[in-house]
């Protein structure tokens, strides 16, 4: 087996899948070609995943009725959107870039602050008179910012009063005991989470991801629907299932999870303001008000939101060496 810029090439010629040659451990690839290696190529794939959702809703600690496996995060919010009483949508401001695509087709879009707390979201729906049950996007982790008001119990106890409340956790570790509580909150409040379950552990490409929330909101998949995963994306499953795959993203996790805090010790001893955000995948840094901060700009690895006066950093090893030279 030899790895490439971009690609992990397996031993058959002609046949590559995407999983980033730097991020993934060479092991987890490898147990993954031999889960692509040993399926049955010769049947279909199970277009209901059962044995993929009994498995997967062990691991993330829910019944199986209320888990709907789906094509990466937006593919779940494509599902929670799609419905001909969706007239309207109220959304934060920023978010994911993927929030405008999935929501085009709904005439009213209605967005509120990234940091508003649950009783300025409401008012901005009662300004725009949107009707009762309208669905509420809530970013969790937010995309930069987030107030963690909106996702406490008093906050969603008074969101779920008049919303159909979905809480998009794409970038929260589903091996993460955030998102456990974050799950738990939402069955105590009848409200749908979506999550990414390879992006949140360094394997975008393989776009999976589902749904935790009420059984009523499993739409029934027709014989005629295009299978929702290939067989890659089960060897994925299969391997991250795997008690030594397991093993590995935990790994990958928790690896995450110190370069993140390692990032932000180095920032705060340099002089500069970080907000507690929940996700290990990125760390946000206030600007000055000049629009300035203590650790730069450049050769850091993030994205600058000039409107919201903030840097968001990516938790990677590259800015876990920049942040140590502005440590002191």
């Amino acid at each position: 087996m030899q790895k490439a810029d971009n690609w992990f090439d397996v031993p058959k010629p002609g046949i590559t899948y995407a999983l980033n040659a730097v991020d993934v451990p060479f092991e987890f690839k490898q147990l993954v070609m031999t889960f692509v290696m040993d399926s049955p190529w010769n049947h279909y794939v199970d277009g209901s995943l059962t044995s993929q959702t009994l498995r997967m809703a062990e691991v993330l600690g829910v019944s199986p009725a209320n888990l709907r496996l789906t094509q990466g995060a937006d593919g779940a919010l494509r599902q929670l959107l799609d419905h001909p009483s969706t007239g309207a949508v109220l959304r934060p401001q920023n978010g994911y870039p993927g929030y405008s695509k999935w929501t085009q087709e709904i005439a009213n879009k209605i967005t509120y602050p990234d940091d508003a707390s649950s009783g300025q979201i409401r008012a901005a729906a009662k300004a725009a008179d949107v009707n009762c049950g309208t669905p509420l996007i809530i970013c969790w982790p937010g995309n930069p910012i987030e107030n963690s008001e909106t996702v406490s119990d008093e906050g969603l106890r008074s969101l779920t009063e008049v919303f159909d409340v979905i809480i998009d956790a794409t970038y929260l570790s589903v091996l993460s005991d955030e998102f456990a509580d974050l799950v738990r909150a939402g069955q105590r409040h009848n409200l749908s989470v979506v999550f990414s379950f390879s992006k949140a552990l360094g394997i975008p490409g393989a776009r999976i991801g589902g749904i935790i929330g009420p059984e009523v909101r499993r739409p029934p998949i027709s014989r005629l629907e295009k299978f929702p995963w290939d067989i890659f994306q089960l060897a994925v499953v299969e391997a991250s299932l795997d008690p030594f795959g397991s093993e590995l993203l935990r790994q990958r996790h928790h690896q995450i999870s110190q370069l993140k805090l390692g990032i932000v010790v180095n920032l705060h001893a340099g002089g500069a303001r970080t907000y507690a955000g929940s996700g290990n995948n990125f760390v946000t840094v206030k600007l000055d008000d000049d629009g300035n901060s203590v650790c730069g700009v450049d050769g850091f690895v993030g994205k600058i939101y000039r409107d919201l006066n903030v840097i968001r950093l990516d938790s990677c090893a590259e800015n876990l060496e920049l942040s140590a030279s502005i440590a002191g």
